[in-house]
């Protein structure tokens, strides 16, 4: 709306620029930030890369928040926290337009936050309320995952939504601890607030909340499913498949609401070598819990590869066949190779960490096979 760019970086600000001449109108710097760390940024004979400002930021249009312009930004890898601005005068902004940080919680539930907010209308107390919604991301003192609704004006935490508390598997261990990844809303009935709010976790659980209540007091919004994952993504030996990517929403002629994803993460340095068999998914929310066993398996029946180091460059998937899905409450795909397909190796750590997207009736998503090389990854002690 005022023809200005945002980006956080890891020189410890956010910046602001004219969208039209590049000329920078401000630079924020969050106070969750390690200024330890930051004083030695321009220490070129001990330069080691670190994160600051690395998280997404998003900003509403004035026809979302009354004529004005919140940006919501995180601190990704770099910190514990987000923040909230009032840019609806970006060329003349100044300290009063810092609304709010918020860098803790009294549960333990906030970590580091990678995963991109949304900004959305819920009904609270008979009004209509402008929040941002956004996962605790991971690392957290916790360990789990946690959903958090917050007051986009105020940055007041309305409430947290941390399923699986009588779970104790939900948590992990130490060493494979949990977290929320990406949010994604759905406004079912078409009244302009948000209804239902999917994320998967570290641990492969698929959570559903549901925010269309009026809320007036904690409780008033719950976890889909009695409290329960819609779904966990395991591979064939049952071993947990993590969601580090966001979830996509997609509706049938029957109105069903079709959920998309993969599985796969790329956190740490070990995540690099990970040969794990991760997979796609696509399966109908019926408020109730599926497993694999539901779902109709495509499978990876061609491939073409490079003649020289046995890189695939081209593969087909097995088609539907008359009533295959008759029954059948969702499918997937795994990302392996029969050895009669003739691919060296097997298992190549084919994975998903971004968000598949619809185009029409067509279902895209983008798999990555990472290569590890020897260098600096960047993990920033994150251990999940």
């Amino acid at each position: 709306d005022n023809d200005t760019v945002y980006i956080g970086a890891n020189d410890g600000m956010m910046h602001a620029f004219n969208g039209t001449t590049g000329v920078e109108r401000f630079a924020f710097v969050p106070n969750g930030i390690d200024f330890n760390k930051l004083k030695l940024l321009s220490d070129s004979k001990n330069y080691i890369h670190e994160f600051f400002v690395d998280g997404p930021v998003v900003v509403s249009t004035k026809k979302q928040t009354s004529n004005k312009n919140y940006l919501v930004g995180t601190l990704g890898r770099g910190g514990k926290g987000l923040y909230g601005l009032d840019v609806t005068d970006s060329a003349g902004f100044k300290a009063s337009n810092v609304l709010w940080e918020i860098n803790s919680d009294a549960d333990g539930y906030m970590g580091y936050m990678i995963s991109r907010p949304i900004i959305t209308k819920v009904k609270h107390g008979g009004v209509t309320k402008n929040v941002v919604v956004v996962s605790n991301g991971i690392n957290s003192t916790a360990n789990r995952p946690a959903l958090f609704v917050i007051d986009i004006a105020t940055g007041t935490i309305l409430d947290t939504l941390a399923p699986g508390l009588g779970d104790p598997s939900v948590k992990g261990t130490p060493t494979i601890g949990n977290g929320l990844s990406a949010p994604t809303g759905v406004d079912s009935d078409a009244d302009g607030y948000i209804d239902d709010v999917y994320a998967g976790d570290l641990l492969g659980n698929v959570w559903k909340f549901n925010l269309s209540t009026n809320f007036i007091a904690k409780g008033d919004w719950v976890i889909g499913n009695g409290d329960k994952p819609l779904f966990k993504a395991v591979d064939a030996g049952g071993n947990p498949q993590p969601i580090s990517g966001g979830i996509n929403i997609g509706f049938n002629y029957l109105n069903d609401t079709w959920l998309f994803f993969g599985t796969g993460r790329l956190m740490t340095s070990a995540d690099l070598t990970s040969k794990e068999i991760q997979s796609w998914y696509g399966f109908i929310d019926k408020n109730e819990t599926v497993t694999r066993a539901d779902f109709m398996q495509r499978k990876i029946i061609a491939v073409e590869t490079d003649g020289v180091g046995g890189k695939v460059i081209k593969r087909a998937f097995s088609t539907r066949t008359t009533d295959d899905m008759k029954d059948k409450k969702g499918w997937y795909i795994d990302f392996t190779y029969d050895a009669a397909l003739g691919v060296t190796p097997s298992k190549q750590g084919e994975r998903i960490v971004g968000i598949p997207l619809i185009r029409g009736t067509l279902l895209q998503v983008s798999s990555i096979i990472p290569i590890a090389l020897e260098c600096d990854t960047g993990d920033n002690g994150l251990v999940n």
